[in-house]
């Protein structure tokens, strides 16, 4: 199944996505649906849209031999860093132009959707005509793999809750064998799988073991991020980042 898409449909579709999360944080609509509906529009904005544009602008000009999976998470690593000069600009300008607050919700949104418009503008030519999208064909070994390592990834949540809730070790115990067998699988089977399927693998597998331990605990644990939580919530107060508010190495 192979879907074509012209350029200019696909950047319409990254301006709504724009305008449809900034409407919902505007008038408060997307928390009536609960709070994951504006948390996943805000990830789509903050790193989707940059990335896109960022991945397909290099469409055709990687060097040979270079996975498509590997232009993508170069592309959400950049992204990454574009966010933080945003923030760093936005906070270091925006008050020179008589923005008391350059750090709080409605401001951020704006400089960081000028930003990605200004992004956009760039990638405009680099990208192609038309993106043929298309589902890939999985084997037999590919879909047992994917299908466990997303599973490690459920599991290690579902079973962080239940030990935070009181409840036994079964389920966390079951994800470290799944876990186990799918990097056994993965090295048996590496010579057989595309090198997309093994990077989601990879990731999925490293995702569940990070949060088998990370959300253990209703709160905030871990002496060196106490003071960064500090210095967010500093931050968030005074709706500007400031060195001197917290002088800490």
């Amino acid at each position: 199944m192979r879907l074509v898409l012209r350029r200019r449909t696909a950047f319409a579709l990254t301006g709504l996505v724009m305008a449809g999360t900034h409407g919902m944080l505007a008038t408060g609509v997307g928390a009536m649906g609960g709070p994951w509906i504006t948390s996943v529009a805000g990830m789509a904005v903050l790193f989707g849209i940059p990335a896109f544009l960022l991945c397909m602008a290099d469409a055709g000009r990687a060097p040979a031999g270079v996975a498509r999976s590997e232009r993508l998470a170069t592309s959400v690593v950049v992204a990454l860093g574009l966010l933080m000069a945003a923030g760093l600009a936005a906070n270091t300008l925006l008050p020179h132009a008589g923005v008391a607050r350059p750090l709080d919700g409605e401001a951020v949104i704006l400089f960081v959707e000028i930003s990605w418009i200004g992004l956009g503008a760039w990638a405009w030519r680099r990208h192609p005509e038309t993106y043929a999208l298309g589902v890939p064909s999985l084997g037999g070994r590919a879909r047992i793999v994917l299908t466990s390592s997303v599973a490690v990834v459920a599991m290690a949540a579902t079973g962080a809750i239940r030990l935070n809730n009181g409840a036994g070790g079964g389920l966390t115990l079951c994800m470290l064998v799944v876990a186990g067998v799918a990097f056994a699988l993965l090295l048996a089977w590496h010579d057989r799988l595309s090198p997309g399927v093994v990077a989601v693998a990879v990731y999925c597998l490293s995702l569940g073991l990070l949060l088998m331990t990370s959300l253990r605990g209703w709160y905030t644990t871990g002496h060196d991020v106490q003071v960064e939580e500090l210095v967010f919530q500093l931050t968030k107060t005074a709706g500007r980042w400031r060195a001197s508010a917290l002088v800490d190495a």
